[in-house]
């Protein structure tokens, strides 16, 4: 009888560890999952969303005989574009990367801006492919600047104050 009485205190001392061995594995595997879960998904929102685009504010200095603060609002790294020029028969390419600044008040702009990506990062590269390197090289670049400022506004109802290049690589 002492014999039984201790095979089933082993019994179930054994199953005890068991048991906790099985509940510590289960929480260990859930927070690995947890932590891949959200650095894939924080990868995948850097990578692919424009609303990545990082919103900073930035007090911007106008000159029209006084010089007056206006609040202005700036999308860093909003359009990422690859293109082949014009004549370059695929041998070469740019790659341009733009921030856009716009009123911080309208509030119709910012939606209209991540509604509108797709569309607008392909004005962006049609304008590109349209452009030869030599109408690309820097003595150009205002132009350039101010053709999709003008292409831009005209697709949106709100409207940009500016255009910034972060990136502009010829090839």
């Amino acid at each position: 009888m002492a014999d039984e009485a201790g095979n089933n205190e082993l019994e179930s001392s054994g199953k005890g560890k068991q048991l906790l061995l099985s509940i510590v594995v289960g929480v260990v595997s859930a927070a690995v999952i947890s932590a891949l879960f959200i650095f894939l998904a924080y990868r995948y929102m850097i990578k692919y969303l424009p609303q990545n685009a990082v919103a900073s504010s930035s007090t911007a200095e106008t000159q029209s005989g006084q010089e007056k603060n206006d609040r202005l609002e700036r999308y860093d790294q909003y359009l990422r574009v690859t293109a082949n020029p014009a004549g370059s028969k695929g041998r070469r390419f740019v790659v341009v990367q733009l921030s856009v600044e716009f009123d911080s008040k309208s509030k119709k702009i910012r939606k209209e801006l991540m509604s509108k990506s797709s569309k607008l990062q392909d004005m962006l590269n049609l304008i590109l492919s349209n452009k030869t390197p030599d109408e690309l090289a820097g003595d150009k670049r205002e132009e350039l600047r101010k053709e999709i400022l003008d292409a831009f506004n005209e697709n949106l109802t709100g409207h940009l104050t500016n255009i910034y290049f972060t990136e502009f690589i010829i090839q």
